[in-house]
Protein backbone atom coordinates (compact mmCIF):
# COMPACT_ATOMS: atom_id res chain seq x y z
CA UNK A 1 0.00 0.00 0.00
CA UNK A 2 1.67 3.14 -0.91
CA UNK A 3 0.24 6.32 0.86
CA UNK A 4 0.89 9.94 -0.04
CA UNK A 5 0.46 13.07 1.84
CA UNK A 6 1.48 16.26 0.69
CA UNK A 7 0.90 18.21 3.87
CA UNK A 8 3.96 18.75 5.65
CA UNK A 9 1.84 18.60 9.04
CA UNK A 10 -0.46 16.16 8.41
CA UNK A 11 2.28 13.49 6.62
CA UNK A 12 3.93 14.02 10.34
CA UNK A 13 1.11 13.11 12.24
CA UNK A 14 0.27 10.07 9.67
CA UNK A 15 3.77 9.02 10.71
CA UNK A 16 3.61 9.13 14.27
CA UNK A 17 0.54 7.11 14.00
CA UNK A 18 1.66 4.65 12.08
CA UNK A 19 5.17 4.46 14.75
CA UNK A 20 2.75 4.59 17.48
CA UNK A 21 0.68 1.40 15.50
CA UNK A 22 4.57 -0.42 15.28
CA UNK A 23 4.79 -0.69 18.91
CA UNK A 24 1.74 -3.11 19.26
CA UNK A 25 3.19 -5.69 18.58
CA UNK A 26 4.31 -8.61 15.84
CA UNK A 27 1.17 -8.24 13.65
CA UNK A 28 1.26 -4.44 13.51
CA UNK A 29 4.64 -4.73 12.33
CA UNK A 30 3.72 -6.72 9.60
CA UNK A 31 0.69 -4.54 8.38
CA UNK A 32 3.23 -1.89 8.63
CA UNK A 33 5.79 -3.53 6.57
CA UNK A 34 3.03 -3.49 3.39
CA UNK A 35 2.71 0.40 3.66
CA UNK A 36 4.88 3.15 2.50
CA UNK A 37 4.07 6.53 3.20
CA UNK A 38 5.66 8.65 0.98
CA UNK A 39 5.30 12.61 1.97
CA UNK A 40 4.63 13.92 -2.02
CA UNK A 41 1.19 14.94 -4.03
CA UNK A 42 -0.37 12.14 -5.88
CA UNK A 43 -0.53 14.68 -8.67
CA UNK A 44 2.46 15.32 -9.05
CA UNK A 45 3.93 11.53 -9.42
CA UNK A 46 5.04 11.38 -12.84
CA UNK A 47 6.67 7.61 -11.66
CA UNK A 48 3.35 5.86 -11.24
CA UNK A 49 2.65 2.96 -13.28
CA UNK A 50 -0.93 1.38 -14.39
CA UNK A 51 -0.37 -1.68 -12.23
CA UNK A 52 -2.31 -0.68 -9.15
CA UNK A 53 -5.85 -3.09 -8.67
CA UNK A 54 -7.19 0.09 -6.35
CA UNK A 55 -6.79 3.76 -5.97
CA UNK A 56 -8.23 5.52 -3.14
CA UNK A 57 -8.67 9.09 -2.88
CA UNK A 58 -9.08 11.16 -0.22
CA UNK A 59 -9.67 14.72 -1.35
CA UNK A 60 -10.92 15.40 2.31
CA UNK A 61 -12.69 18.68 2.79
CA UNK A 62 -14.13 20.08 -0.81
CA UNK A 63 -15.72 23.26 -0.24
CA UNK A 64 -19.18 23.95 1.22
CA UNK A 65 -22.24 26.23 1.43
CA UNK A 66 -22.84 25.50 4.86
CA UNK A 67 -22.27 28.55 7.51
CA UNK A 68 -21.66 26.83 10.53
CA UNK A 69 -18.07 25.56 11.82
CA UNK A 70 -17.25 22.29 12.46
CA UNK A 71 -16.39 20.51 16.09
CA UNK A 72 -12.99 22.01 17.11
CA UNK A 73 -10.66 19.44 15.95
CA UNK A 74 -12.06 19.33 12.74
CA UNK A 75 -12.14 22.54 12.39
CA UNK A 76 -8.40 23.18 13.20
CA UNK A 77 -7.57 20.02 10.40
CA UNK A 78 -10.19 22.18 7.58
CA UNK A 79 -7.84 25.01 8.59
CA UNK A 80 -4.75 23.27 7.74
CA UNK A 81 -5.88 21.90 4.67
CA UNK A 82 -7.58 24.81 2.92
CA UNK A 83 -5.50 24.28 -0.36
CA UNK A 84 -7.55 23.61 -3.07
CA UNK A 85 -7.54 20.21 -4.94
CA UNK A 86 -7.98 20.05 -9.03
CA UNK A 87 -10.69 17.18 -8.62
CA UNK A 88 -10.27 17.00 -12.35
CA UNK A 89 -6.78 15.75 -12.66
CA UNK A 90 -6.98 13.88 -9.51
CA UNK A 91 -9.60 11.56 -10.91
CA UNK A 92 -8.35 11.60 -14.13
CA UNK A 93 -5.13 10.44 -12.81
CA UNK A 94 -6.81 7.79 -10.69
CA UNK A 95 -8.05 6.65 -13.82
CA UNK A 96 -4.59 6.03 -15.72
CA UNK A 97 -3.16 3.98 -12.72
CA UNK A 98 -5.95 2.16 -11.48
CA UNK A 99 -6.72 -1.28 -13.22
CA UNK A 100 -10.18 -2.51 -11.37
CA UNK A 101 -11.59 0.32 -9.39
CA UNK A 102 -11.11 3.84 -7.87
CA UNK A 103 -12.78 4.72 -4.29
CA UNK A 104 -13.70 7.94 -3.41
CA UNK A 105 -14.19 8.62 0.09
CA UNK A 106 -16.88 11.82 0.01
CA UNK A 107 -19.02 13.44 2.83
CA UNK A 108 -22.04 12.76 2.91
CA UNK A 109 -23.67 15.28 0.89
CA UNK A 110 -20.38 16.10 -1.05
CA UNK A 111 -20.86 16.08 -4.76
CA UNK A 112 -19.39 13.37 -6.33
CA UNK A 113 -15.35 13.84 -7.64
CA UNK A 114 -15.53 15.93 -10.30
CA UNK A 115 -19.03 15.77 -10.86
CA UNK A 116 -18.74 12.03 -12.01
CA UNK A 117 -21.21 9.78 -10.72
CA UNK A 118 -20.06 6.67 -9.30
CA UNK A 119 -21.02 3.19 -10.56
CA UNK A 120 -21.48 1.98 -6.43
CA UNK A 121 -22.10 4.00 -3.50
CA UNK A 122 -21.70 2.98 -0.17
CA UNK A 123 -23.46 5.24 2.37
CA UNK A 124 -22.54 5.63 6.19
CA UNK A 125 -24.02 8.66 8.58
CA UNK A 126 -21.57 10.86 7.73
CA UNK A 127 -19.48 9.72 4.61
CA UNK A 128 -19.62 7.59 1.65
CA UNK A 129 -17.41 6.08 -0.98
CA UNK A 130 -18.16 6.33 -4.37
CA UNK A 131 -16.86 3.20 -6.10
CA UNK A 132 -15.78 4.02 -10.02
CA UNK A 133 -15.35 0.37 -11.69
CA UNK A 134 -12.51 0.43 -15.30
Amino acid sequence: VSLFERNSIIYELLSDGLRRYKSKGPNAQRVLGRMRLEKRDFLKCDDLKASHEVVYLDPMFPITKKSSLSKKPMHYLQKILEEETDEFEMISLARQIATKRIVVKRGIQSPPLAGQDADITYRGSSSRFDVYLL
